[in-house]
């Protein structure tokens, strides 16, 4: 207890020593010195466990606080506050911590600004970690009034990167101090101080995006003089964004601060908070869920502490943010998501619902399935009510139709990520949208919406929909495709069909029907509507099926399905069709009420034509159980042509409409009615389909349409009446075949062929409709008599009345001229002929009128009468052979008839004509089902066959061209209408041979045709004799056999005529390349295999002779072929070859062989394949390498790098070279080639990409060489150059770090380019610029301008960035060798870039070398371009911030030597360039050697010359303030000008004279005897020596250093002495301008000077000067471009002037000197003023008016008085009246005043007062009576 009072006594004794010295300070300096010293341990007295001392101490500290009120005193804060941060001390006691606090917050104020400064680190160490939240916020509050103070060291210094460090926020200690700080800056930007003058009903003070807690915390507790005034806390704000851009912070700690800041409604703030904020951007991950709560949280506000939301305007940038992340979309964010959907479209703000839409659209793209689920429905909802809820008048406020079309396009984009909330019963979503585009104005929103349909509708089209849903959908679409309000819907509707809706779907191809059948319906509508009805465009319209869409048109190609899941492409079912599109009753009717006729009441024409059309297809798919017809484009075509000719399919057809009227009759009988109605319909029926009925009945039983029979009054109506020939032509023929039904009676058949007869005899009358009955008539003869005749009922006929129509028939077709009833008789006749209605005896009479009219029609091209030749042999038996012959030879002769069509008809007849009923030509005209068998001829040519093949082959030797080409055609028709007959069967190897001959013809169509023959032939052979072929052909390409036969092909062989291919090269064949590849795979048999694919000549697609040579599959064994290895390298470039028939030819071989199974096979023969094309791509063959190169870039194409990387650089190798090939069309595919291989080495070493950066490493040290190598950038040809250069562009672009090695080079190449790539044309433009109104100069700021945005210089900066402090020690030698060897402007330009760019960017590692590039540029910157020049003087500049001052000086040493040394302008505009450069980009090191610079920047302004004097002065002004500078630099100045002013060369004296002058009138009157010493002696030494260019501003210098100096020149006579001598040396030289300007000069030293009388010598020297001055004199230029009348004129005004100014008054005397001086002067005056002009007149009254005040002194008689005033006022006065320039009268008027003054004197004033009266009352000019004054009419008033 005893030790416990002696401690408290103890502390309390030292409490009172401390209060005593305290209270014995008796100033200010004292208390202080106690303070610093004493202050810090009392306080922490206050924790003395005794009661006692801590209230001392308090009571001590309140006299401390009256004291220390003065703010001069400074307390130790820097002590205190490491006091109050100490744990073992402020940290324990709560009230040492409060008043160490206290008066850290009294003194901080009151330190200078580099103590506070220095507070910063320990003021932040540790701040996050206080307990208490008020001395917290304290301290937050003092660090914010540091920082105003606060200014940042440059960005990416080495001071910079170290104040994290300084400021302890290093991440070992005080990482959590540096995030707290940032987040209380991010608090800071977001306090608005309006609250507290705003009324506040919450009774809390916050504000957006801060609770009232923080507010309380921000504000001190509210005060509101925390930031008193407001402005204060702009510029904490300020001082704050400085602080958060250096190097204390990170870009993460950064990033929120600056987000808020760049929102803040001062532009102060916000800009520099955006620059910031943009720079930290990158580098912060915007997935980091960190950084997604806290811009959600920003967004939203914090309910759990009533923070509010932010405002709008940082709302929409931080939703702008959230749009950019993947993590903010993610599962836990689901809620926010909607609720930013909701605000956005509640706002009134359109840029906050705009970026609310961005953020949708991002969402629906970026999120999972699970979040799209689940926030989805919600957000659609909301969307859909706001669009329901704005009218397209208001567009939803602002933002207007924009804003709208966002949201719609936002709808479509959410509904097909989750495509489930559309896929409904009642397609409500779906049902909207169509509803909004059809009442939502034409226009942007519109569109909008019909995009958000197209964006559905893939996804839409996947899904799987049950069968409500299904009805739901197609009623909706039906129900879009008849509205007629609004806009028109149909197109998304018919889409919507064709891909949501399976091709089976019946509504579905309905609706494509009522698309086609609105009239003046949108092309595009139209074009969507028949892609729906045709299965080929339908499946690419729907790709998500898989199944394989071939664009072969090969035949053998069979569509099948690659799984046997749900077919989305199946037909629809064909009785399904018939039922709803033609139903019994006219229900479908109301649809088409705006159409003006219906046929049978159902449907427009053109969509009855279209209906019947396709159901009559898909009836016949149906038949063919959908697989024996390839889905093509030419899909209708194709089946079309099976059916009429493939024998195999008819059956099939007529099989399934067999059993279709078996099991559903009805419909069938529907479908039969109506095709009727579309063949009779008009009387014409419908084009398109007017045929159909008599097509099915050759397939459909007579069941189905003998009720047809009934109809036949409206068939003979068609027949007779209807208008179109081809109308008429289809109903004849239906009426054979229903006129010889059995059902008909006899009588009726009677009637009507004899009333057909009638109509056919009436030829006279062949025009109009009685034309259109005989066409008719002679048409239903043919076909009634041929079908009586195969239903073996023309025994019903009266054999006359046979007789007679078939001469009806025969007369007509010998006859008639009418072209149309002619072809009617053809026709007729051959039907006649073909069903042997009449036989060879009825015609053997008549035949060679026949034959001779037949004949006479083929020549002409008619093919039926070719045909009809064919079909009249048929009647005659072989026994008649002498008649068979002779229509055999004539058949031979239309091989003169060059038309190919003509010779297929020809080879068809003859067909006809060997083989009758044997030939499938004529078995095909059979065209009633059930009579397929018959036989009308019986055997009458059964021995026929053998001797025609006979003849045809025995002309297959023949030489002529027109007949090879039609023997050619000939054989392959006996072959393909006869080939099942023994007798062609035992002759193929003849006809083998014979093919093969005709091979090497040099017609592309016998080639062909050959081709198909030789198939043909292998198809129709057995295995021996398949071998046989193969051995005989292969040997006759081989040349293993010698052949006698003309025509044997080898490898050689010439096939096509030069040119006939437009392939452009040498002899091109396609057999040629097809028997290469069989030779090199090993397989002859792969000729015919071949063949069967390589016919692709247009006639084979688009003529009548299709569908005769269809081929069947002949790759049956194609499995053997997988395994040889030669074939797969060869195949796969063929693939490739520039013809495109070898190519489709190879396509087609390649997908035969290979089928599913490509992808296997290119990974297993990789290697071969691309050793092969390498090899090939370089071949003598164009083709070769062309089709190499397409090769190579496909096989590559999409498979990794690693594949082929030890192939990688020879494929570059060749695809350079080739790139250079003579061939255009082979540099097009290297160009593609290098194209795929670039894009593929980009991805490849994109390292930020995912990329690897040792692969890239390795792909770089491959190719790096090879592009900046020979071969690459180096290569002479310029499309390699060119190629190279991009690749390696975008390689820098993406290579990242693995480019190190080679920046160096590539920097070097780069810049060379930049010239080597200039366009020729701008050197000629520079030379000749002259010619085209321009300069040199302008054309070098484009090209400066085109370097500096080149991609070239972005790469080189790209590179730049790359290089490190070791990089450096390479990069800078080498990149020195370069800027020595640069050749042109831009690659000079280019390395002066590069230079800035290391200085500016990457300045640290630049320093070291800054020395070695600053000599490198000073030696290589002389240069005649002065871009050039200034380019690099610009460099030398910025290296300036990092060179040494030696260098630096040298540098300016080096202008100088330039600028006094050099032989030309140019010398000293780059001197000019390069101080300036000095000054402008390196102002710090400049300042600190100014006093070697400064000088020669001042008298480099005085240069003569203006573009220099330019630089220079800019320069100066730059870095002076005005006069100081020269003052404070003038011995340098004098000393550089003085060395000069001898100068041999006058710009350079000159110079130094203006300099001189200059400095002297600068220094003004303040000069000093020290300065006047310096400049005495070398001006004095300038004046003397004769006159040159630019001395007169020597002279005017020495006179105005004098007039500033009279004290110290009239204190030294004998310099004023020789002062006076020289001015009046000069004045009196000779040459005529200077003399002008000294006399000037002259004026200024006797005016200034006033004790000195220097009045004779003046008067002289001017009287001496005008002298010679006459008015006749001729008027010449002198030297300086001024004429001499002008110098004269400007010597008389500077005499009048200076004489003035030099008369002086005589106190000495009398007055006669005065007297005498003043009339000498007043009559030179009066003498020049005669005539003078107004300038002279004004100069010389003011002269008179310097007299006058100099006479106010003197002493004159008054006589004397009176002969100066009356001189004096007669001028005066002149000038007082003078009206032709008011300056002169008020010049006079101030005279007038002046000689006023001297009233006193002389008589005269009275006749003055009269002028003057006169004068006034004639002035009008304010002015001049202004001028005039008070006193003047006092004056006047006292007359």
């Amino acid at each position: 207890m005893a030790s416990s009072d002696v401690d408290e006594a103890k502390e309390l004794r030292l409490v009172n020593n401390v209060e005593l010295k305290i209270a014995l300070a008796d100033n200010d300096e004292k208390l202080q010195r106690l303070l610093n010293l004493y202050l810090p341990p009392l306080i922490l007295k206050l924790a003395s466990p005794h009661a006692s001392v801590r209230t001392k101490v308090i009571s001590i500290c309140q006299h401390v606080n009256t004291r220390i009120r003065p703010v001069t005193i400074i307390l130790p804060v820097a002590a205190l506050l490491k006091q109050f941060k100490d744990p073992e001390v402020g940290g324990r006691y709560s009230l040492v911590r409060n008043f160490d606090l206290m008066y850290v917050q009294t003194g901080i104020e009151r330190l200078p600004v580099l103590e506070r400064l220095e507070l910063l680190p320990p003021l932040l160490k540790d701040i996050s970690k206080h307990g208490n939240p008020v001395h917290q916020r304290s301290l937050f509050n003092i660090l914010l009034k540091v920082l105003v103070h606060f200014e940042p060291p440059n960005r990416g210094t080495q001071e910079d990167l170290a104040l994290r460090t300084k400021m302890g926020f290093d991440e070992d200690s005080g990482g959590e101090d540096a995030v707290w700080v940032a987040g209380w800056f991010k608090r800071l930007m977001l306090l608005n101080l309006s609250v507290f003058t705003s009324s506040n009903t919450s009774g809390q003070l916050n504000c957006p995006g801060i609770s009232a807690a923080e507010f309380d915390f921000l504000t001190l507790g509210g005060k509101q003089e925390t930031f008193s005034p407001f402005a204060a806390l702009t510029d904490i704000k300020k001082a704050m964004l400085k602080f958060l851009a250096s190097g204390a912070f990170t870009d993460r700690e950064r990033f929120f601060p600056c987000l808020v800041g760049a929102s803040d409604t001062n532009s102060a703030v916000a800009e520099p908070a955006e620059d910031v904020f943009k720079r930290s951007l990158p580098s912060v991950s915007l997935d980091d869920e960190g950084i997604v709560r806290e811009l959600y949280q920003l967004y939203f506000g914090d309910p759990s502490s009533a923070t509010l939301p932010v405002k709008v305007v940082l709302q929409t940038r931080v939703v702008g943010l959230l749009a950019k992340s993947t993590e903010a979309i993610g599962e836990q964010w689901g809620d926010q998501i909607v609720k930013i959907v909701e605000s956005g479209l509640e706002t009134d703000y359109a840029r906050l619902r705009q970026a609310a839409f961005t953020f949708v659209n991002w969402a629906s793209r970026m999120c999972g399935e699970r979040v799209m689920t689940t926030v989805s429905i919600d957000v659609v909802e909301k969307i859909r009510y706001w669009l329901l809820s704005t009218s397209p008048e208001d567009g939803g406020g602002a933002g207007g139709d924009d804003l709208r079309g966002y949201a719609y396009e936002s709808l479509g984009l959410l509904a097909k990520r989750a495509p489930g909330i559309v896929v409904e019963k009642d397609w409500r979503i779906l049902k909207f949208l169509f509803g909004r585009l059809r009442d939502e104005p034409a226009g942007s929103v519109g569109v909008s919406v019909e995009g958000a349909l197209a964006t559905l509708l893939p996804a839409i089209a996947k899904q799987r929909l049950d069968k409500e849903m299904e009805e739901g959908l197609e009623e909706l679409i039906i129900g879009q495709m008849i509205a007629d309000k609004g806009r028109s819907t149909r197109f998304s509707a018919v889409r919507y069909a064709n891909r949501v809706l399976e091709f089976k779907n019946v509504e579905g191809r309905w609706g494509n029907l009522l698309a086609l059948g609105r009239k003046g319906e949108r092309g595009e509508v139209v074009e969507e509507a028949k892609k729906g009805l045709h299965p080929y465009y339908y499946r690419l319209l729907n790709p998500e099926e898989n199944y394989p869409i071939t664009t072969d048109k090969d035949p053998m190609d069979i569509d099948t399905p690659a799984s046997k899941g749900p077919n989305k492409y199946a037909f629809p079912v064909f009785s399904d069709l018939i039922k709803h599109f033609f139903p019994h009753s006219q229900q479908n009717a109301t649809t088409w009420t705006a159409q003006e006729s219906l046929v049978a009441g159902l449907m427009p024409p053109e969509v009855f034509a279209t209906a019947v059309s396709f159901c009559r297809r898909v009836g016949l798919m149906e038949a063919l159980s959908n697989e024996e017809i390839v889905v093509d484009e030419d899909w209708e075509r194709k089946l079309d042509a099976a059916v009429e000719r493939d024998e195999g399919v008819r059956h099939k057809v007529r099989t399934y409409f067999r059993k279709l009227g078996e099991e559903n009759s009805c419909m069938l009988n529907r479908f039969m009615e109506v095709a009727w109605l579309g063949m009779i319909w008009d009387g014409s029926g419908l084009d398109g389909v007017r045929g159909v009925w008599v097509d099915l009945v050759g397939v459909v039983s007579e069941r189905s349409w003998e009720n047809s029979v009934q109809k036949l009054e409206s068939l003979m109506k068609a027949v007779l009446v209807g208008t179109k020939s081809e109308g008429r032509a289809v109903a004849a023929r239906a009426l054979g075949i229903v006129g010889s039904h059995e059902a008909l009676e006899e009588s009726l058949l009677v009637s009507m062929t004899k009333e057909m007869i009638t109509y056919s005899q009436g030829t006279g009358k062949a025009f109009g409709v009685e034309g259109g009955k005989v066409h008719g008539g002679i048409l239903t003869l043919g076909f009634l008599l041929s079908r009586l005749k195969l239903r073996g009922r023309l025994g019903s006929l009266p054999k006359e009345l046979v007789h007679q129509a078939v001469d009806v028939v025969v007369n007509t077709l010998l006859e008639t001229r009418d072209q149309t009833i002619l072809d009617a008789a053809v026709q007729s006749f051959s039907e006649i002929s073909i069903f042997a209605v009449a036989h060879g005896d009825y015609f053997e009479k008549t035949y060679p009128k026949i034959l001779d009219r037949l004949t006479e029609l083929g020549k002409k091209g008619k093919e039926k009468a070719v045909l009809a030749i064919g079909h009249l042999a048929t009647v005659f038996p072989s026994s008649d052979k002498p008649i068979v012959d002779k229509l055999l030879q004539a058949l031979f002769a239309f091989h003169e008839n060059r038309q190919v069509e003509v010779n297929f008809a020809t080879g068809e007849a003859i067909a006809c004509l060997a083989g009758g009923w044997r030939s499938k030509s004529v078995r095909g005209k059979v065209d009633i089902a059930g009579y397929e068998n018959a036989n009308p001829t019986g055997d009458l040519v059964e021995e026929r066959l053998g001797e025609v093949l006979e003849t045809v082959m025995g002309r297959m030797s023949d030489t002529k061209p027109s007949l090879r080409k039609a023997v050619c055609v000939w054989m392959l028709c006996l072959l393909e209408f006869c080939g099942e007959e023994q007798q062609v069967k035992s002759r193929l190897g003849e006809m083998q041979k014979g093919f093969r001959g005709y091979l090497v013809d040099r017609d592309e169509l016998v080639q062909e045709t050959a081709a198909r023959g030789l198939t043909m032939v292998y198809e129709k052979g057995d295995k021996e004799t398949k071998d046989d072929l193969v051995r005989n052909l292969v040997s006759s390409f081989t040349g293993e056999k010698t052949r006698t036969l003309t025509g044997n092909v080898s490898a050689e062989t010439e096939l096509f005529e030069p040119g006939a291919l437009s392939t452009g090269d040498g002899s091109i064949s396609t057999y040629k390349d097809i028997m290469s590849l069989a030779s090199e795979v090993g397989d002859p048999s792969l000729v015919y295999k071949f063949m069967s694919l390589a016919r692709h000549n247009s006639l084979w697609s688009s003529r009548a002779a299709f569908g005769r040579f269809g081929l069947g599959s002949i790759l049956s064994s194609s499995d053997i072929l997988k395994h040889n290895p030669k074939l797969y390298p060869k195949l796969y470039r063929y693939r490739f070859d520039p013809n495109p028939n070898v190519a489709r030819s190879m396509e087609s071989i390649w997908k035969a062989l290979i089928g599913a199974d490509e992808r296997n096979v290119l990974e297993a023969q990789f290697n071969n394949i691309i050793e092969d094309l390498l090899k090939c791509a370089v071949g003598r063959e164009w083709r070769t390498r062309e089709a190499s190169c397409n090769a190579l870039g496909e096989l590559v194409q999409g498979k990794k790098i690693e594949e082929y990387k030890p192939y990688l650089e020879k494929i570059w190798s060749t695809s350079f070279r080739v790139l250079d090939d003579v061939k255009e069309s082979v540099r097009v595919a290297a160009m593609k080639l290098c194209r795929g291989l670039t894009q593929a080495m980009v991805r490849n070493v994109d390292v930020a990409s995912g990329g690897s950066r040792e692969e890239a490493e390795a792909i770089l040290e491959g190719v790096m060489p090879f592009l900046m190598g020979g071969r690459g950038l180096e290569a002479e040809a310029k499309e390699v150059q060119l190629f190279a250069l991009r690749t390696l562009l975008q390689l820098v672009e993406t290579g990242g770090p693995a480019l190190l090695p080679y920046i160096l080079d590539l920097v070097d190449k780069f810049v060379h380019l930049l010239s080597s790539l200039e366009p020729e044309v701008v050197n000629y433009l520079h030379l000749n610029a002259d010619k085209y109104n321009t300069t040199g100069d302008d054309i070098d700021r484009i090209r400066l301008a085109q370097v500096r945005g080149s991609p070239m210089m972005d790469a080189i900066e790209r590179s730049l960035d790359l290089l490190n402090k070791d990089a450096m020690k390479t990069f800078v030698p080498g990149f020195q060798k370069t800027i020595r060897k640069a050749l042109g402007l831009p690659s000079k330009v280019g390395c002066s870039r590069i230079i800035v760019t290391l200085v500016v960017r990457h300045g640290f590692i630049t320093k070291p070398f800054a020395d070695e590039l600053l000599k490198t540029i000073q030696t290589s910157m002389h240069d005649r371009n002065e871009t050039v020049m200034a380019s690099y003087a610009s460099a030398a500049g910025y290296l300036c911030r990092l060179a040494s001052d030696e260098k630096i000086l040298g540098l300016v040493g080096y202008s100088r030597k330039i600028y006094f040394g050099g032989e030309d302008e140019k010398s000293r505009t780059l001197a000019g360039e390069v101080v300036y450069a000095l000054c402008k980009n390196a102002t710090d090191r400049f300042n600190s050697l100014a006093v070697d610079a400064l000088p020669f920047i001042f008298v480099g302004k005085h240069d003569p010359h203006t573009p220099v004097t330019e630089i220079f002065t800019k320069a100066w002004t730059e870095n002076t303030g005005g006069t100081g500078a020269i003052k404070l630099y003038l011995g340098e100045i004098i000393s550089l000008a003085q060395t000069h002013l001898s100068s041999p060369r006058w710009a350079l004296k000159q110079t130094a004279a203006l300099s001189l002058a200059d400095a002297c009138k600068s220094i003004g009157k303040d000069v000093t005897a020290g300065q006047v010493n310096l400049l005495w002696p070398v001006l004095v030494s300038a004046t003397s020596g004769k006159s040159w260019d630019g001395k007169e501003a020597v002279l005017d210098a020495l006179v105005a250093l004098s007039v500033n100096a009279v004290q110290y020149f009239e204190n030294d006579q004998a310099k004023l002495r020789e002062l006076s001598t020289i001015v009046l040396r000069e004045a009196r030289r000779k040459n005529a301008a200077y003399r002008s300007m000294a006399i000037k000069n002259l004026g200024d030293f006797v005016n200034g000077f006033v004790a000195l009388n220097l009045f004779e010598e003046v008067y002289d020297i001017v009287i001496d000067s005008v002298k010679g001055q006459s008015e006749d004199t001729m008027d010449v230029d002198v030297a300086d471009g001024r004429s001499l009348k002008t110098i004269e004129e400007t010597t008389l005004a500077n005499g009048l002037v200076t004489l003035c100014k030099a008369f002086r008054t005589d106190f000495n005397s009398n007055g006669g000197k005065t007297r005498t001086d003043a009339l000498k002067v007043l009559e030179f005056l009066q003498d020049k003023l005669a005539g003078a002009n107004y300038d002279l007149k004004i100069r010389a009254v003011g002269g008179i008016a310097t007299i006058l005040r100099c006479l106010s002194t003197a002493t004159l008689r008054e006589r004397d008085w009176d002969d100066i005033l009356g001189k004096a006022w007669s001028q005066v006065n002149q000038c007082l009246t003078d009206r032709s320039n008011e300056n002169v009268r008020i010049k006079a008027a101030e005279a007038t005043m002046q000689m006023l003054k001297l009233q006193g004197h002389g008589s005269l004033w009275d006749a003055v007062r009269v002028d003057l009266q006169q004068a006034l009352t004639d002035e009008r000019s304010p002015m001049v009576r202004q001028a005039l004054g008070a006193d003047f009419e006092r004056f006047v008033r006292e007359g």
